[in-house]
């Protein structure tokens, strides 16, 4: 909860916590996902969504995003993942299948020397 209290001085002097301090500052990201993830585990402790938004000054369409970044999805009978690994491992398979094209092209070059 060290986190909130955190983001209400800092909401209190800046306004809004999306607004970046500073390009540089690693830190304020990192405290930008632990204040998401406090924010997630407020809400899945039953806190209704619009107590979250009044409260922290977010939107309640951003924590919905939030949500559903974190929330499980079943892919298989026993396998489940969440929308971000999901989309993590899309990535993962477009890459592959990239460098796999690549590969083959020059795999191609080599074999007609």
């Amino acid at each position: 909860m060290v986190i909130i209290e955190a983001y209400r001085c800092y909401a209190s002097v800046n306004g809004n916590f999306n607004q970046r301090l500073n390009a540089s500052d690693n830190t304020y990201l990192s405290k930008k996902e632990e204040f998401k993830k406090t924010i997630v585990e407020l809400y899945n402790s039953s806190k209704s969504l619009a107590d979250l938004s009044s409260e922290y000054g977010v939107s309640k369409s951003t924590i919905t995003g939030w949500i559903k970044k974190v929330k499980p999805i079943t892919v298989d009978k026993d396998i489940t993942m969440t929308s971000a690994d999901y989309q993590a491992m899309l990535k993962k398979i477009a890459r592959l299948e990239e460098e796999n094209e690549i590969l083959k092209k020059v795999m191609a070059i080599f074999t007609k020397k």
